[in-house]
């Protein structure tokens, strides 16, 4: 019977023994308080001012001001971290994270540790790309980006269109229906401008920019177009000006104050 009671006690030792190897292998994430505490779990979407934490020692979420929290203590990664960026802070912290949005006060960035996280731009003393530190941006995903600008049209949005080669002046004066074509890519910004550097195309390309213009008062106005293409400007749905490449064009036109919508085709 003692032979059999410490069979089972020698058993009960080693899977404990067991389970604390594996546990200790385990990443943790710990939350140190000031006095000196510390807390295991996973930091979860959190305020300014607030971080929300969750651990298998609570049954519900936790919600503590930062004022009482000295750090977050994240364990080191067993694979090396794919972000694209290292942002250093004013405060001295460094951490790794895409660059996935902007706006005129902000920077949101997104990681595999800590999810999407929007900083302010006064807070962040450095932004550098791992594999090229001396590049901040190069611009490649721009058009994806839904970022405020600063433009006379507002609400604009942008369709690019693959276009087959023109063949002399009789197409220039047939525009394609772009309605029945489907767009290669597009997007929109709270105001912005006629940009064709946004199809990331040099040739044999199609645009179609919509919006609205505000106009201060009612009155005359003057509407030039250029293009190294053929284009043409409709306002409130109606033709204004058409060009051809390498010849500027303009027209007048009579409108009343407010709110009127723009079209300009490119091709």
């Amino acid at each position: 019977m003692r032979w059999y009671l410490k069979v089972i006690i020698t058993v009960a030792v080693l899977v404990a023994l067991q389970l604390v190897t594996l546990q200790a292998q385990e990443p943790v994430t710990r939350l140190r308080w000031k006095n000196g505490d510390v807390l295991p779990g996973k930091l979860l979407e959190s305020k300014a001012g607030q971080v929300r934490w969750t651990s298998p020692y609570f049954s519900d979420n936790l919600v503590i001001d930062v004022g009482a929290l000295d750090s977050i203590l994240f364990s080191k990664r067993s694979t090396p971290p794919t972000e694209t960026f290292r942002v250093s802070m004013v405060s001295g912290d460094v951490w790794i994270a895409d660059l996935i949005g902007a706006d005129n006060n902000t920077f949101l960035f997104s990681s595999e540790r800590h999810g999407q996280v929007r900083v302010s731009r006064n807070a962040i003393y450095t932004l550098n790309q791992q594999q090229n530190p001396n590049l901040v941006f190069n611009g490649s995903s721009l058009p994806n980006w839904n970022l405020p600008q600063e433009g006379g049209i507002k609400d604009m949005t942008y369709k690019v269109y693959k276009m087959g080669k023109k063949r002399g002046e009789a197409e220039f004066q047939r525009f394609p229906d772009f309605s029945k074509l489907t767009p290669q890519a597009q997007g929109s910004f709270e105001t912005g401008w006629l940009d064709l550097k946004l199809a990331e195309m040099e040739d044999n390309f199609g645009m179609v920019f919509e919006g609205r213009l505000e106009m201060d008062e009612t009155g005359e106005y003057t509407f030039e177009l250029a293009s190294d293409d053929g284009s043409r400007l409709l306002i409130d749905g109606q033709p204004v000006v058409k060009a051809r490449a390498g010849v500027t064009e303009e027209a007048k036109i009579k409108l009343a104050a407010g709110y009127h919508t723009l079209r300009v085709e490119y091709f």
